[in-house]
């Protein structure tokens, strides 16, 4: 695989439902969820206000917890260099916030344990994971960030949403194992291939149903993220961290093939640190770290092979491909003469070209075409079945002044990050389409007036919490005005969506910014909804 998957980051609110179960909808809901005293303790070490007698206290409550703490506390991972013997002293000497991280830790491991990953071994999952977690750590280390324990957390949590996908999605379990030894970028694809989304959606519907604490859920979310701009600085720098260890895993994983070392180089490269990190220090580093670490975590890991190895046998590979290569091109040669293989060929490139006809090149979502046939589709199942479509039409604020002051470039690349936001928060059944310049239209089927009311309201909200980042590192605020309409019977495409453009531009004559809900729709009174 050589395509880049679009990262798809869920930007909610996050909600602390300690204990409860994890939403997102579908088999998300019959995941398992943390301990619930353990959950307790995570709550209460994120309450600045909280003393550290009364922490000490809920954690002495969980004697599963207790012994772990105390493991963890005298590990490479988190120690202070003095030695940890009880909790008192764990949680005066580690603080509440190292507290936090640890017992996320150990909540993150009590949970899968009780979950069936069915042919995605869970062995290997958790070598790849602590990998990345030992990453992190050494890069925070080497980087001077704050408090390395939390990289190292990060690490440890951060492909979790993977372990969920195959046990909610047996069926898929087997492709997920096949795509450990992907590069992330093909991973992310190939999971969003499988299932529409991708492990970090699944992992941050699940972290805040979990109430576990949001700068580590939105590390986490952002971790394949090319642009990061977090409002918080310490969250940003961690998820560059995770970024940054996930490549660092990807070279040991991949066997240092194609790119990835080049990738990693890059990310590493852009990293705050004292002096220059290099990779393949931090690839050794790593594979030291985690011969210590897998004794203190109970996790099997087998022999890792250092940089130099990696780097000789990717060499090897790479000439035994060049050997082997005209072997290859006389057989496709041959292949080429016959006629059902040309056919074969030649139908590829007519369904390529049929994707191409239907896809926005820019955003990489639907064009005006693709939407169109899309609303005669839902608006032909509403006659036969009745079931309420929404229909959303969104304008950017102000584009002229974007691509006046920033530059086009920079109005591409926020165009761009509107169709990921956008994407980011609906399902996969909904439907985003580019309908000429700065316009988008969004189809809910199955969506009631009240459903889709707060879907409109959340990407509203989706594009304006944070700027957008432009690769030229501009920062480029981000409203939207948005008109709808919920349909309950079949009316003309057309009509439906002048309904949907009138009821946009009176959100444009109202002030921007807003959402307005077509007359066409009976009211439906949601309390703080405009």
């Amino acid at each position: 695989m050589t395509a880049r998957a679009p990262i798809r980051p869920v930007i909610e609110p996050h909600m602390a439902l300690a204990g409860g179960r994890a939403g997102g909808g579908g088999g998300d809901r019959d995941l398992p969820t943390p301990p619930v005293g353990v959950a307790l303790v995570i709550r209460a070490a994120s309450d600045p206000t909280i003393s550290l007698h009364d922490l000490g206290r809920l954690i002495e409550k969980e004697p599963t917890l207790t012994v772990n703490l105390l493991k963890l506390s005298n590990s490479a991972a988190y120690s202070t260099g003095r030695e940890v013997r009880s909790v008192g002293q764990a949680t005066m000497l580690l603080g509440a916030r190292t507290i936090r991280n640890i017992s996320v830790a150990h909540a993150v491991r009590a949970m899968s344990e009780r979950v069936n990953t069915g042919e995605l071994d869970a062995k290997l999952f958790w070598e790849d994971s602590l990998r990345r977690a030992c990453a992190a750590l050494v890069i925070a280390r080497q980087a001077g960030y704050e408090d390395p324990s939390e990289a190292f957390t990060v690490g440890l949590i951060q492909d979790l949403g993977v372990l969920m996908m195959a046990a909610t999605r047996p069926d898929v379990s087997g492709r997920l194992q096949q795509l450990r030894t992907e590069p992330s970028q093909a991973r992310v694809l190939g999971e969003t291939n499988l299932i529409g989304r991708a492990h970090t959606e699944l992992f941050v519907n699940m972290g805040r149903g979990w109430g576990l604490p949001p700068d580590l859920v939105d590390a986490v979310a952002f971790h394949h993220s090319d642009v990061l701009a977090l409002p918080d600085r310490r969250t940003n720098r961690l998820a560059h961290i995770a970024r940054a260890a996930d490549l660092i895993a990807d070279i040991t994983q991949t066997h240092a093939s194609g790119d990835v070392v080049l990738r990693a180089k890059a990310v590493v490269g852009q990293l705050e640190a004292r002096a220059k990190l290099e990779v393949d220090g931090l690839v050794d580093a790593t594979v030291a770290e985690m011969t210590a670490q897998s004794k203190d975590l109970e996790i099997h890991i087998g022999e890792q092979p250092s940089y130099q190895e990696l780097m000789e046998g990717a060499n090897k590979a790479l000439v035994q491909i060049n050997v082997s290569y005209e072997e290859l091109t006389q057989q496709l040669e041959q292949a080429l003469r016959e006629k059902e293989e040309l056919a074969a060929q030649l139908e590829k490139t007519n369904e390529a070209l049929r994707r191409l006809a239907t896809t926005d090149p820019l955003t990489a979502v639907g064009n005006r075409r693709s939407f169109s046939e899309s609303i005669e589709r839902f608006l032909v199942e509403l006659g036969q079945h009745g079931e309420p479509l929404t229909v959303i039409s969104l304008d950017l604020d102000k584009f002229k002044s974007i691509n006046d002051r920033f530059g086009h470039a920079a109005g591409d690349d926020v165009l761009v990050a509107t169709a990921q936001r956008l994407m980011a928060n609906l399902r996969a059944q909904d439907v985003v389409g580019r309908l000429g310049g700065e316009e988008f239209g969004i189809l809910l089927p199955k969506c009631s007036e009240r459903d889709g009311r707060i879907v409109a309201e959340r990407l509203r909200q989706a594009l304006r919490v944070i700027p957008v980042r432009c690769k030229d590192g501009t920062l480029v605020p981000v409203t939207g005005s948005f008109g709808a309409l919920t349909l309950r019977t079949a009316m003309s495409a057309d009509a439906v969506l002048k309904a949907a453009d009138a009821a946009m531009y009176a959100s444009k004559m109202s002030g921007r910014d807003r959402v307005t809900w077509a007359a066409t729709s009976p009211p439906v009174k949601i309390p703080g909804f405009r």
